[in-house]
């Protein structure tokens, strides 16, 4: 399965590197790195390519890619 590299941008401020990314239920990818970027902490994620039309979460907080 094809996976890419995301930014998302995570208000909470909770996403840790090795931190699991599901899609539904399934796990799906998994935080790479993070950086404090002020209010928010912007993290990247890698994601299987076949679920990034379905909704995601980080610790049950959905959250968005940005490219």
């Amino acid at each position: 399965k094809t996976k890419t590299v995301f930014r998302v941008g995570s208000a909470e401020g909770a996403c840790r590197p090795g931190d699991p990314i599901y899609a539904g239920a399934k796990p799906c990818g998994e935080v790479i790195n993070s950086a404090d970027a002020g209010e928010t902490t912007a993290c990247s994620v890698i994601i299987q390519t076949d679920v990034l039309t379905q909704s995601l979460t980080i610790h049950s907080r959905p959250f968005v890619l940005q490219p």
